[in-house]
């Protein structure tokens, strides 16, 4: 299977990662799989203009990425056993950064420094690499029709929000403030809307407003990738994921752009938070090799 997994270049879609790359070979261990990851840099004007989201991108992107990944880097690869064998469902189990993953299953890693994933070029390399499936996991860039195209069996995309009641941005935020019980997650085809592709499962997360808002969007795409995973099989022998996927019911559709200042002044004034320390050390934890902990770079 020749599969491009999109991504973002933060801590949440390199964990979203390990679990993808992990879970296929886990699933199909004895196909020959052909991977390209592509990685999403952008920040929105938006995003730039608020505070708050300025300081969670820190902890988010800036640290990990820009001082932890490069260190992690650096460190013996384990063995393709000793990754695999990792229970992905233990606390912690072993990740590894972006660049270790494709040295160790032979994969190029790419960011698209343009932030147009639509561009001629990289258009005429993804046909070129002749996709037979495509999943966009966090990766926050609109595919046009040219992309939506290539693949044999289409675009899978995995939103941390509950289709159609939650479409747009920030859908765990909205889903805290809004008083749910629960947040959720969606796995749908892509089409040329914007969150609108027909739903193959969606999964839900109780809401704990003891926790951060980045600890629960960290644990959404799991529960999607899972079941991503487990179809992998009947996806491919039946030549894609429509026969698993039903049209949205838009009775209770809504769109939410990104939060105003005012909105995430409403949140933190409720007493919850964007992030806290200690759910970034429990989300970075598994990049950690044994005898390493968050937040020290030596031996406990």
């Amino acid at each position: 299977m020749r599969l491009i997994i999109c991504s973002k270049n933060d801590l949440s879609g390199c964990r979203a990662v390990n679990l993808i790359v992990r879970g296929l070979h886990k699933r199909l261990p004895d196909e020959q799989h052909k991977v390209w990851l592509l990685l999403s840099d952008r920040v929105g004007k938006a995003e730039m203009s608020v505070k708050d989201t300025m300081d969670l991108l820190f902890f988010e992107r800036d640290i990990p990425v820009y001082h932890i990944f490069p260190l992690l880097d650096e460190l013996p690869l384990p063995s393709k056993e000793e990754y695999m064998k990792e229970d992905i469902t233990s606390n912690p189990s072993r990740f590894l950064t972006f660049k270790q993953l494709g040295q160790l299953f032979d994969f190029p890693v790419e960011i698209i420094t343009n932030h147009n994933v639509n561009s001629p070029e990289l258009v005429e390399r993804m046909t070129a690499f002749q996709p037979d499936l495509m999943l966009s996991c966090r990766f926050q860039l609109i595919f046009k029709t040219a992309v939506i195209q290539l693949p044999k069996m289409g675009i899978v995309n995995i939103h941390p929000g509950k289709l159609p009641e939650y479409c747009g941005v920030q859908a765990p935020f909205r889903a805290m403030i809004n008083g749910e019980k629960e947040c959720g997650a969606t796995l749908h085809l892509v089409d040329e809307g914007i969150d609108t592709g027909s739903v193959i499962h969606i999964a839900s997360w109780p809401i704990d407003t003891k926790r951060s808002m980045l600890f629960h969007q960290a644990n959404l795409y799991p529960l999607c990738i899972a079941k991503f995973v487990e179809l992998l099989p009947e996806i491919l022998e039946k030549g894609g994921a429509k026969p698993f996927a039903k049209v949205q019911d838009t009775t209770n559709k809504k769109y939410y752009s990104f939060p105003s200042q005012e909105e995430f002044d409403e949140f933190r004034n409720k007493g919850w938070n964007l992030y806290t320390t200690d759910d970034w050390r429990e989300l970075i934890a598994p990049f950690y090799p044994p005898g390493l902990a968050p937040g020290r770079f030596y031996p406990n």
